[in-house]
């Protein structure tokens, strides 16, 4: 955190204020790095700039100093629940959010923040002790305990999923890769724990219909779509040698087709009087035997 304004500093925010009078300097003086203060905040309230100009400094604020009376400033200035409320939907860190009214946090559902500060009646109330209970074995990476008390958990929940995927793929605790996998809501956390699932060569314990797109960037993967006959991803990804094109037409036939046309395969477009992609390629005797047959 900056030290709190210094002479020079509070002088600064004076002399932006009165230059300018202008709302989006004001917030971007704080946007950019200028320490947050109540007194920076009565700087603002003396030279007359407005609840809508003192709140978005709040809300855009990236550095605060002073939490107590910071809290105590937005209190008096908005009344307790205007605060605290502008305090939640700002950028404070725990800090700040703990000096909150319990009665303010469960409206707004900031269930770790509750307990933290020991409000088990409330979260209790809410169903929400385990969650809590469970961010903080996260948190605190005691996955072994988490665990045994609980089947998943949520990606989102925690600041670096894939150390927690690395502890359950090194146990091998595969079911519940795949229960907690994200699939297509985070596919880049997706590619990165198939990506290490691989490194063990386990990519068909975790294979599965949601995974299919990205299945085909791995050896093993494309092994497992072919047992199930799931032929567009390996389309998709132009692992035309590895479809079975007859198979695949009995699902689509026109995505068939064009796979064999890639591969050149003449004699499939003629049995399935492909007509058009014939002609396109010339194969004009084929074309005929196609209408004739």
């Amino acid at each position: 955190m900056n030290k709190a304004l210094n002479e020079e500093s509070r002088k600064n925010v004076i002399n932006i204020v009165l230059q300018t009078r202008n709302h989006q300097n004001i917030v971007d003086l704080f946007r950019d790095g200028y320490c947050l203060t109540a007194e920076a905040l009565e700087i603002l309230y003396r030279l007359k700039m407005g609840k809508n100009t003192i709140t978005e400094c709040v809300r855009q604020c990236t550095v605060y100093e002073d939490s107590s009376n910071l809290y105590n400033w937005l209190v008096g200035y908005l009344g307790q629940n205007a605060a605290e409320e502008l305090i939640i939907k700002s950028d404070f860190d725990d800090c700040m959010l703990e000096k909150i009214s319990p009665q303010t946090l469960e409206k707004c559902q900031e269930w770790e923040i509750l307990g933290k500060i020991g409000q088990n009646e409330i979260l209790e109330k809410n169903n929400k002790l385990e969650y809590c209970e469970g961010k903080y074995l996260l948190e605190q990476r005691h996955y072994d305990i988490f665990f045994q008390k609980f089947i998943y958990f949520n990606y989102a929940d925690v600041s670096d999923p894939v150390d927690v995927f690395e502890y359950l793929i090194a146990n091998q605790m595969w079911d519940v890769v795949k229960g907690c996998i994200p699939y297509s809501q985070n596919e880049k956390l997706t590619q990165k724990v198939l990506d290490i699932v691989n490194e063990e060569g386990a990519i068909k314990q975790v294979a599965d219909s949601k995974l299919a797109k990205y299945l085909p960037s791995y050896p093993e993967g494309v092994v497992w779509l072919k047992e199930k006959k799931f032929w567009q991803p390996l389309a998709t990804h132009k692992k035309f040698v590895e479809i079975d094109l007859e198979d695949y037409y009995t699902y689509d036939s026109y995505a068939a087709l064009l796979v064999a046309e890639e591969l050149k395969k003449w004699d499939f477009l003629e049995k399935h009087k492909a007509y058009k992609l014939l002609l396109k390629h010339g194969k004009f005797i084929r074309f005929i035997r196609a209408l004739v047959h």
